[in-house]
């Protein structure tokens, strides 16, 4: 066969064209790991990996399936890019998440590329097993896991608000929790240590620390006694007389009698 017709049977449905994606798959991937595997403080890498992509792959696309196919592997790179992109990410999840919020960057990053590669679900099972290898173990002390899970709520609310992640990937963790005898201990403490992730996240989201609501109780229900707005004398005066000439109502016996 001539070049041409190597070119143009390169770009169709042929045999040759498995042999190209999984080559152009492979020495992206291998680029998009090498660049940014472990790095998660710069939120700017996948500019570079485009402009790599239309500085290397495409002219050597373009000159092994000939212009008439360029259009059609281009945008097929694009979509390559943003896969993995995202798979790099998954498979250091959990670093994302113990390194929160020095790896904000990262996360910021990663998040709206879901919707475009659809990897919703797959996000959601990496994580999950993740969690579960390295966290959800007896190695683990319970305080640890809680402070990973405290992690994982806010890392994924950054990549998914909607909570639709964080419902998927909670619930093992939760489940694992309570099974723990030292969950609870380990939960009173933090909400007491004004320095602890949980005490903290409360006072963020404007939750009244535990003696803010003693002190309010005990300003309005002081002694069991008055409406909670320190005016006793005042209800008091504000009460109605009794009526000395109240009398009770008569049986029902004697009303249905009467009705009769």
């Amino acid at each position: 066969q001539s070049q041409s017709q190597q070119q143009q049977t390169t770009g169709g449905s042929c045999f040759l064209a498995p042999i190209l994606a999984t080559t152009l798959h492979t020495s992206l991937s291998a680029y998009v790991h090498d660049t940014m595997d472990g790095e998660f403080d710069v939120d700017d890498f996948l500019p570079g990996i485009q402009q790599w992509k239309d500085e290397t792959l495409v002219p050597w696309v373009s000159a092994v399936v000939g212009s008439d196919s360029t259009d059609h592997w281009t945008t097929w790179l694009d979509h390559l890019v943003l896969d993995c992109f995202v798979h790099c990410r998954m498979a250091e999840l959990f670093d994302l998440i113990a390194d929160y919020p020095d790896s904000l960057p990262a996360v910021l990053e990663v998040g709206p590329l879901l919707n475009p590669t659809q990897l919703h679900s797959a996000f959601s099972r990496a994580l999950q097993q993740s969690l579960c290898h390295r966290l959800l173990h007896p190695g683990a002390a319970t305080s640890q896991i809680i402070d990973v899970y405290m992690n994982t709520i806010k890392v994924l609310r950054h990549i998914d608000p909607s909570d639709r992640l964080l419902q998927q990937v909670a619930e093992p963790v939760r489940t694992y929790l309570r099974g723990r005898p030292d969950t609870v201990r380990c939960i009173i403490t933090n909400l007491t240590d004004q320095d602890a992730d949980l005490y903290q996240e409360l006072r963020r989201q404007d939750a009244k620390p535990l003696e803010d609501t003693m002190n309010n109780n005990q300003l309005h229900f002081g002694g069991g006694l008055g409406n909670g707005n320190g005016n006793d004398e005042n209800d008091e005066e504000e009460e109605e007389e009794p009526d000395m000439n109240w009398m009770p109502p008569p049986p029902l016996s004697k009303q249905r009698a009467a009705f009769f």
